[in-house]
């Protein structure tokens, strides 16, 4: 599915963590889900990182294997119309899991869509 991006404001994420596990992203907003647009996020050591939906473990993307200094982007078009790289459960947390405490840094944009049912 896309929307037009006209119909949303794009919110920015800072993103620094550092925990192993759940690491809450944004927090669930009622009635939305979390629609990821783009994201460039960096390891400062060797882990594995799935994205998640909620703090159950649904796996919504990766897991990505990244070592020191290594990391990746994920860009979109600049039309009018987006979809998601990933996006969320209605009501849940976006959640970056990681395999082991090191320290992952970037920042992810994303919109807010009423969820689907």
């Amino acid at each position: 599915m896309s929307v037009s991006i006209d119909s949303y404001v794009v919110k920015q994420q800072p993103i620094s963590v550092s925990a192993s596990g759940n690491n809450i992203i944004i927090v669930a907003i009622p009635g939305k889900q979390i629609w990821v647009l783009k994201c460039v996020l960096m390891a400062n050591g060797t882990v594995t990182q799935k994205w998640q939906t909620g703090t159950a473990g649904v796996d919504i993307a990766g897991p990505f294997y990244l070592i020191e200094s290594t990391g990746y982007a994920l860009n979109q078009d600049e039309g009018i119309y987006v979809s998601p790289w990933f996006k969320t459960r209605t009501n849940q947390h976006l959640v970056l899991n990681l395999s082991g405490s090191i320290a992952v840094g970037g920042v992810l944009s994303y919109i807010e869509v009423t969820g689907e049912t």
